[in-house]
């Protein structure tokens, strides 16, 4: 597995860090918790050719599986899961600053670091980014 992926989101490069260990299993146990009930509709993305049709329906998707727990949750877990995102200039991104009315954004990155750091378990179910 390869240790860092760079993606572009909203046109905007960001370069995504492997999580390592506890903080993969910690964060694994979670989305497995609040996204389960979830699987098949994010499974349906992968029949659309659409780009921005596929955007669209992940950021419908996350929405959805957020709105499904307490605002603390969500927003650790948003948190958490773009903690070892760095943009184009080698800066650690504060979400504070760089999702300020971008929410969507926040979205397709969080998406994009799940599908890099649990690929094995996301190519087994047949998924693929959203880049």
């Amino acid at each position: 597995m390869a240790i860092q992926k760079t993606v572009v989101v909203k046109g905007k490069e960001y370069n995504i860090q492997v999580f390592k260990g506890e903080q993969a299993f910690a964060i694994k146990y979670e989305l497995a918790r609040i996204a389960i009930p979830f699987i098949s509709e994010l499974q349906d993305l992968q029949g659309v050719d659409s780009d921005e049709e596929r955007k669209k329906r992940v950021i419908l998707a996350i929405e959805k599986i957020l709105s499904t727990v307490d605002y603390q949750t969500a927003l650790k877990l948003l948190k958490t899961l773009v903690s070892q995102v760095y943009d184009a200039q080698g800066r650690l991104i504060v979400p504070n600053e760089e999702f300020a009315q971008n929410t969507k954004a926040w979205y397709l990155l969080a998406y994009e670091v799940i599908m890099f750091n649990y690929e094995d378990v996301f190519t087994d179910l047949g998924f693929g980014t959203a880049e």
